[in-house]
This record gives structure tokens, sequence and C-alpha cells, in this order.
């Protein structure tokens, strides 16, 4: 088994901030997402996936081990720290689908008043 880096988790833990920033930039966009930032939203959720399972999978191999015991007030900031930024970010996400929701029941009214219109 390769000895543990412990640079390792802190550029995972970085790189994972780094795609929220990115994800956070797309959601505070004035007006409607287009379809090319919807998947780049989708590419970035997918990578921060796979960072947070590299970090997952390491900080629970044994070589970890003894990093954590000496570095677990360091690595319980850290976990704190990507738990606000996701919840921050679900905030986000949620606010935008409000939006879409409202904006699709107002298309479905005027269709609605559009369709009574025309049958009188």
């Amino acid at each position: 088994m390769p000895k543990f880096d412990s640079k390792y988790p802190d550029f995972l833990s970085g790189k994972i901030t780094e795609l929220n920033e990115s994800i956070e930039n797309i959601l505070n966009k004035q007006g409607k997402l287009s379809g090319r930032e919807i998947g780049l939203l989708e590419k970035l959720y997918f990578s921060r996936k796979e960072n947070l399972d590299k970090l997952h999978k390491l900080m629970n191999s044994a070589s970890a081990k003894r990093y954590l015991e000496k570095f677990s007030k360091e690595w319980r900031e850290t976990a704190d720290l990507l738990i606000k930024e996701d919840n921050r970010l679900i905030d986000k996400m949620k606010s935008r689908v409000d939006e879409l929701k409202s904006d699709l029941q107002n298309l479905n009214k005027s269709k609605s008043l559009l369709i009574y219109s025309k049958e009188k």
C-alpha cells in the first residue's frame, strides 16, 4: 500500500471548495440559466461527487488513521466548512427551483387562459 500523503486530503478539500465556488457563481447569475450553464452545473456536481468520494475513501483508509488522530480538530473544521458550503448551495439551488416552479405555474395559467379565450 502506498504511503499516506498528508497533502492529498488538503488538495481534495481545496478542489471541492473550488468546485463549490464555481457552482455558486453559476447559481448567483441573474435571470434564467441557459442549457449550457445547466450542463456545466451537472459536470461540476459530478466532479465534486468524485472528489468527495475520493476524500471519503482516503480518510477511511487505515493509512489515514494516524493522520486523523493528529489533525482531527482541523479535519472536523474542514468537514464543517464543507457542510456549510453544501447547505448554502442547496438553499441557492432550492431558490432556483422555486423560481422555475413559479414560472411554470404562470406559464400554465397563461396557457389555460389562452385556451379558454379561444373556445369562446
